[in-house]
């Protein structure tokens, strides 16, 4: 079996890892399985709840209850689950029999420097990196944000930190769907004004404001402006 790698699916693994650094990230990989290939499209990270971090990865369960809605709104299905070691170290026999199934592993000793190591039921398989100009694919989502499940992570690199990713993963899907709008709208202001939401979402105002509210820790509703806690 061989392995394809795609180049933005790479892209975000690496600037995943390099967010949390010196912490262990990890989960879901998106794309196909086709004549008997693995081709990674896109990944679903999920919340380290560990409480060793740099030493263990414990994935946020109820996250994964998002993974086939993502999948499914990018025309991908679940090919595995990856995490990383960020003291470059190689998998165990212990740490491999804990990952059935297809699992990638991002070892990076320090920031800016990765390598993957790829296995099927404990199997080491070969893996291929794709470069830029082989990409399968164009993503929907390029342009001066990437999806990244459900964080959003900027071209700098920046990302939004586990409370806000917790935060939204536990919101109702309308609210999401209003915070996500202001993002996409705020640009490099940290306050948008509610109508410009409403409009966009073709609601009034009140009912913006109303989704938005069990995102309180996160972002501070004023009087028809909404403003972000941190970017």
């Amino acid at each position: 079996m061989k392995v394809l790698l795609d180049p933005l699916a790479r892209t975000k693994l690496e600037r995943l890892c390099d967010s949390k650094w010196p912490e262990e990230v990890g989960g879901e990989l998106l794309g196909h399985r086709m004549n008997g290939q693995i081709i990674i499209l896109d990944i679903f990270p999920i919340p380290n709840v560990s409480p060793t971090p740099r030493t263990n990865y414990k994935p946020y369960e109820a996250a994964k209850y998002f993974v086939p809605l993502v999948a499914k709104a990018a025309g991908l299905t679940r090919v595995g689950t990856f995490h990383s070691h960020p003291n470059g170290t190689i998998p165990s026999e212990k740490d491999m029999q804990g990952c059935p199934g297809f699992h990638l592993w991002v070892l990076h000793q320090r920031m800016g420097f990765h390598t993957f190591i790829a296995a099927q039921n404990y199997t080491h398989v070969q893996l291929e990196v794709l470069n830029e100009q082989y990409s399968i694919r164009k993503c929907m989502f390029r342009g001066d944000r990437f999806f990244l499940g459900d964080l959003w992570i900027t071209e700098a690199g920046q990302i939004l930190g586990d409370e806000e990713t917790l935060t939204l993963l536990k919101a109702p899907p309308k609210s999401r769907l209003a915070y996500l709008t202001a993002v996409k709208l705020l640009g490099h202001s940290k306050r948008l004004e509610l109508k410009k939401i409403a409009i966009a979402l073709g609601v009034s105002v009140r009912t913006v404001r109303n989704w938005l509210r069990p995102l309180s820790n996160i972002i501070e509703l004023g009087r028809g402006y909404l403003y972000l806690r941190r970017r």
